[in-house]
């Protein structure tokens, strides 16, 4: 990926962790490999990205195992916080981890993530 496009990704995702107060927005691949991301020092990127491309592959699996198309959004809510992922094609994911849920906080992230398909040209 060159220099601009990970600028410009990396732009998208800091303007939506700091206007929503995330603790972390990534673009992962399938694979679990953080390519861009917007996180404080102290948060494990690769392993975050890992456990989030593992939740996406299992929700992926058991969709397919319905025979149902993967929702192309996945919100996971905990008491504590909420994760968000959203895919960006076939081979990766914007990956949120937010404080709370809230309606504006998953419409957020999934406007970032129109915005990043349309930077790594993507469907």
């Amino acid at each position: 990926m060159d220099p601009t496009t990970l600028e410009e990704m990396r732009r998208v995702l800091g303007e939506l962790r700091e206007k929503h107060r995330m603790l972390l927005t990534a673009v992962v691949s399938h694979g679990g490999v953080p390519l861009a991301w917007h996180a404080p020092p102290q948060v494990q990127v690769e392993t975050v990205a890992t456990l989030a491309a593992t939740l996406t592959g299992s929700c992926e699996l058991l969709f397919q195992g319905l025979g149902k198309r993967a929702p192309r959004t996945l919100v996971v809510d905990g008491q504590d916080g909420a994760i968000v992922t959203t895919t960006l094609g076939t081979k990766t994911f914007l990956a949120a981890v937010l404080p709370t849920r809230t309606e504006e906080a998953v419409k957020a992230v999934e406007a970032a993530a129109a915005a990043l398909r349309s930077i790594m040209q993507v469907a």
